[in-house]
């Protein structure tokens, strides 16, 4: 009797280290599994729709492609996710199999627009694609763009909408240069570079910097997290009907409610209106806090670039 209980209890032992292994290996992330290099901070992008045709895996992303051929950065990308996703369904327990090409679809017109495939050199086996490197110090300890941009040497300083003839400012879009990673990392997100507002712009490039981002509870706030800071994020969108200069008001409401927070680290305030002088007496008064108005935004894209 005893040994038989023992074997039972051998048994039942060998069935729970089991499940308890493939359970871990299901909860793991595919990347951590396979052995593959992370993805790219903060740009985990869903797949819209998924369909295997002919031994093809079609990947279908709610990504705007530019015209004409995708740049070879975005087009990696959207490959990399592509293959994610199919590894993903896989851990998922899909039956997947003859699948020989995986084929990463964006959007464009209104409709789907191939951005890159890969073909498997073995069916079924799919390969170790790297995920593009879109902001190359992204993951280096210390790394945080928004102390970078607090220490930039500005080359135009706000106070310049008195010289301004009308009120008319160009899009945000039309002024802003983004290098080609960062371009495809905004895309990623849904976010057309040709038509994006500031509020797009912000929050696109600090996820893509590895920022996790919440909704705070008044319009145009939020509260950005990485390494341990908390930042106190407003952005102040311009419409055209509105005076092209950030107004007083809006900046002393920006700056008492910094002063109210608890546990925040900085203030961020970022708006594509010019910014009147009285920004230069604030950061005085409140060091912690940065006012990147229309002048100093192309400063903010390239400290996210470049830090």
């Amino acid at each position: 009797m005893i040994p038989g209980l023992a074997i039972l209890l051998a048994i039942a032992l060998i069935a729970l280290v089991v499940f308890a292994a493939r359970h871990s290996a299901e909860q793991q992330p595919p990347d951590a599994e396979a052995g593959l290099p992370a993805a790219p901070l903060g740009l985990y992008v869903p797949a819209a729709e998924f369909h295997v045709e002919s031994g093809e895996a079609r990947v279908y992303f709610d990504v705007p492609l530019p015209a004409g051929a995708p740049d070879p950065v975005l087009r990696d990308l959207l490959i990399y996710q592509a293959v994610e996703v199919v590894r993903r369904k896989r851990f998922a327990h899909f039956p997947l199999e003859g699948i020989d090409t995986v084929r990463a679809y964006g959007t464009r017109a209104g409709g789907p627009a191939e951005a890159g495939s890969v073909i498997l050199d073995e069916p079924d086996i799919l390969p170790a694609v790297p995920a593009p490197d879109l902001v190359p110090h992204a993951a280096t300890a210390g790394y945080d763009p928004l102390a970078q941009i607090a220490e930039e040497d500005l080359v135009r300083a706000p106070g310049l909408a008195g010289d301004l003839e009308g009120d008319t400012l160009a899009p945000i879009c039309e002024e802003v240069r983004l290098t080609k990673a960062l371009d495809a990392g905004l895309r990623a997100q849904g976010i057309d570079p040709r038509l994006m507002s500031a509020t797009d712009l912000t929050l696109g490039l600090l996820r893509i910097a590895g920022y996790s981002i919440v909704p705070g509870e008044g319009s145009g706030t939020f509260l950005a997290t990485r390494g341990g800071k908390r930042t106190y994020l407003l952005v102040v969108d311009h419409h055209p009907e509105e005076h092209p200069e950030l107004s007083e008001r809006a900046i002393k409401e920006f700056a008492a409610a910094f002063a109210t927070m608890q546990g925040v680290d900085h203030g961020l305030l970022i708006t594509d209106k010019h910014g009147p002088y009285l920004i230069y007496d604030q950061e005085r008064r409140e060091p912690r806090c940065r006012y990147i108005t229309r002048e100093r935004l192309q400063a903010f894209v390239d400290s996210v670039a470049v830090s």
